[in-house]
């Protein structure tokens, strides 16, 4: 009776073992193919099940000679010393249970084979995106960073549905796909999903490499933004006089609108199904679009910094003119009024040339009011020989020959040019011209003798 136990238990233990791993395989098999297959529907899995079934059997109930077979009857192992002797049955129940459990056995090792077969190909299957998807946990994202972190969302989303390659959605009966399963066809639909896996994960990958675009473009985005941010305060608290703080609002405006349009992006980008942008050529579009945006606040920054280079300018011209006239006015007669005129424009120009605007502490009405004193000053000047009409005159001239490349003006086109700017008639403007010629400030043609 123990020989039959071990014999049974042995053979009930192999069987148990290839059926749990059957079950192990049938959960991973059901989570890729989206199906519910259970062990009723693998034959491998069904016949060592009702082998495990007739090895009980054979144990539980006593053998007649009725039960016998031909075959087993006329063995002359068993019939040699009749069938009155109880043992002969027991020998025959013990044989059929040798013989059974070594069919069983068998059936075990061609089934451990085939377990195998599909354990490594699972694996395979497993390890296809393993280099994917420890490159997208490792990715690390500043959270500023709207748009790379919802496609990083995105991305990780569709990493987990390539487990679910055949779709979302209920699972499906076996009995809708196959009216039975065997391990060997369990092996080929695995082997089979290899492929498009491989291709996917091949897209994804792609996809990580334009995130990671998408990232740095986006991290320029920002550079951009708080370069403007930056200059943008500083210019605010400059420019205080006009057109200077119309275009640095203006221009703020614009930076305003530039920051929305890059916000609406994730809106919009909500709206779109998960497919659409885990595609490397849309995460592409939209790095191309961020790149734009930070172009154009790069532009807008250059635009702020060419605000407060005009301003210097307009003061360089100022300070250029009333060099002018020093010089005119000197061969006139040298005084110290004009030497202190000299060393205003030359403070004035210190102020505001080569000067980091962060430390600035003026505005550009500062340097405005410093002008109107220095222009007034140079007026006093000039009064001393000349009325103040023809000082008016001779400080448009200056301002214009200090803003040409040539010291010679057209008689007619200058004399036109200036009546319709201080509303005078052309003989007035004719005489003052001839006038300051006269006193030597002008030489008729008309240039400045500098």
């Amino acid at each position: 009776m123990k020989q039959g136990r071990d014999i049974r238990d042995a053979a009930i233990r192999k069987i148990d073992s290839n059926i749990e791993e059957i079950e192990d395989i049938l959960i991973q098999y059901n989570t890729w193919l989206k199906l519910n297959a259970g062990l009723n529907n693998v034959k491998e899995a069904k016949k060592l099940i009702e082998i495990k079934k007739q090895l009980r059997e054979i144990c539980k109930g006593s053998i007649t000679k009725e039960d016998l077979t031909e075959k087993e009857i006329k063995n002359p192992e068993f019939s040699h010393q009749g069938w009155n002797n109880q043992n002969q049955y027991f020998n025959i129940a013990l044989s059929r249970l040798e013989n059974l459990a070594e069919s069983s056995q068998n059936f075990a090792n061609q089934c451990y084979k085939d377990l195998e077969n599909i354990i490594l190909a699972l694996e395979s299957l497993k390890d296809v995106g393993k280099k994917t998807r420890s490159r997208l946990r490792t990715l690390k994202i500043s959270e500023k960073f709207l748009l790379s972190n919802l496609i990083l969302t995105r991305l990780k989303n569709y990493i987990e549905s390539i487990s679910m390659i055949n779709g979302s959605g209920a699972c499906q009966s076996i009995d809708t796909i196959a009216p039975s399963l065997s391990l060997s066809k369990i092996l080929d639909d695995i082997r089979e999903l290899y492929r498009p896996v491989e291709e996917r994960y091949k897209e994804a990958e792609i996809s990580i490499m334009s995130l990671e675009n998408l990232t740095e473009t986006e991290g320029e985005f920002h550079k951009s933004k708080d370069s403007f941010s930056k200059k943008f305060k500083t210019l605010s608290g400059i420019a205080d006089v006009e057109p200077f703080r119309s275009n640095v609002e203006e221009l703020g405006e614009n930076a305003s609108r530039v920051v929305e349009d890059y916000k609406l992006w994730r809106t919009e980008i909500e709206k779109t199904p998960l497919e659409k942008y885990v595609l490397h050529e849309n995460i592409n579009s939209l790095q191309s679009e961020v790149l734009f945006q930070s172009k154009s606040l790069t532009d807008i920054t250059e635009s702020l910094s060419n605000v407060w280079n005009s301003f210097v300018t307009e003061v360089k011209h100022f300070i250029g003119t009333i060099n002018q006239l020093i010089q005119l006015v000197i061969k006139q007669k040298d005084s110290l009024t004009i030497k202190q005129i000299e060393k205003a424009c030359d403070r004035l120009l210190n102020n505001i040339d080569n000067i980091d605007l962060s430390k600035l502490n003026r505005s550009m009405s500062y340097f405005e009011s410093t002008k109107v004193e220095i222009r007034k000053a140079m007026m006093g000047v000039l009064k001393q020989s000349l009325n103040e009409v023809e000082g008016t005159i001779l400080l448009v001239i200056v301002d214009k020959r200090e803003k040409c490349d040539s010291g010679w003006f057209n008689m007619k086109e200058i004399i036109q040019e200036i009546a319709n700017e201080l509303n005078y008639s052309y003989s007035q403007v004719e005489n003052l011209l001839r006038s300051l010629a006269r006193k030597g400030y002008l030489v008729e043609g008309i240039s400045i003798p500098i």
